[in-house]
């Protein structure tokens, strides 16, 4: 997905320039930084791109809680939001975050870069060393054909090839370009004029609660389920947006769409595909007729879907199987 590419260091690097069409592109510059946004025209007022006396703030994606933080702690708006809570909370301020989000803080005062992803690394972040400095951005084509256009080298990674073949993705910090690294998933990048170090700030535990009765882990399922359903559909109303939820055959798309129904969600378009008279087809026409949703279907007979190689892995730059994005494509 488009979203941002900061360049940190005293010597020029010229971005390589974006064509993709209807993109919102802006840009900041300040002694020793870069920072260039290109972003898709939705949920803008999730996503931030400013600079003041004391910060430079990157947000990109979609924070379901934003309204909240900004009630919590008292802000006028999302921005003052984000200075506060950096204030209050330091280095790891986004951890309040919830959603689907990536961004960057520059503090100008303590001359120190934050670039985080989120706790499940959806929104990924890359990061590449360059004469002089770093060049970091959410899209991994940002950075190679940077490197193209200032004449650095771009080699091939067999770990991170092997990987994505046997695996359908690339662990750790890994991508297919040997040059070029992944922040993994809860970790952030800190940069100051000394170095730059991954620091973690969230990791999941299996450690199970011996506490918790039964009754109180379903009770407790059940109320995070509902609090995740209302966020995000929350979030389609804010901006009036429909809600456009996928439905198959599988227990999680079906309990959100039924879920959510039940929580007055009920505008609902539900979006199937898959092989003609399969139960992922049967079971989600039966649920949208019953809900009274409207109903999309879109048939993968045949494997035409299959066939735009080139394209779902120029968007990818092979970090995760094709196959995986090309039916979401050809819809």
């Amino acid at each position: 997905m488009p979203g941002f590419l900061i360049h940190i260091g005293e010597e020029s690097f010229p971005f390589a320039q974006e064509t993709r069409k209807k993109l919102v592109v802006d840009r900041i510059e300040g002694p020793g930084y870069c920072v260039e946004r290109r972003v898709v025209n939705k949920f803008m007022n999730d996503r931030l791109f400013f600079e003041d006396n004391n910060y430079v703030v990157v947000v990109e994606g979609v924070v379901l809680n934003n309204h909240q933080l900004i009630e919590q702690y008292d802000a006028s708006d999302w921005g003052d939001c984000i200075k506060r809570m950096y204030l209050r909370l330091g280095d790891t301020f986004f951890n309040e975050f919830r959603g689907s989000f990536s961004g960057a803080l520059f503090d100008k005062s303590a001359d120190k870069w934050l670039v985080f992803t989120d706790h499940i690394g959806d929104k990924q972040v890359f990061y590449t060393d360059v004469p002089g400095g770093y060049l970091l951005g959410s899209e991994i084509g940002f950075l190679v054909e940077a490197r193209k256009k200032n004449a650095l080298p771009v080699s091939i990674d067999e770990t991170g090839c092997y990987m994505s073949l046997t695996h359908g993705f690339c662990f750790d910090d890994k991508t297919l370009v040997t040059e070029v690294h992944k922040l993994i998933a809860g970790h952030y990048y800190e940069i100051t004029p000394a170095c730059i170090r991954t620091i973690r700030y969230h990791q999941f535990s299996n450690v199970p609660d011996e506490s918790m009765t039964e009754e109180d882990a379903v009770e407790g399922i059940d109320r995070l389920f509902r609090q995740a359903i209302r966020r995000q559909f929350e979030k389609d109303r804010e901006y009036g947006y429909r809600h456009l939820a996928c439905l198959s055959g599988g227990l999680d798309s079906r309990m959100t769409v039924w879920v959510a129904h039940q929580m007055g969600y009920s505008d609902q378009l539900n979006i199937t595909f898959s092989q003609s008279g399969y139960l992922d087809f049967s079971v989600a026409q039966q649920i949208a007729i019953d809900l009274h949703h409207d109903w999309l279907f879109k048939p993968l007979d045949g494997g035409d879907f299959i066939d735009k190689l080139d394209e779902i892995t120029a968007m990818t730059y092979g970090g995760i199987n094709y196959f995986g994005l090309a039916h979401g494509k050809s819809l």
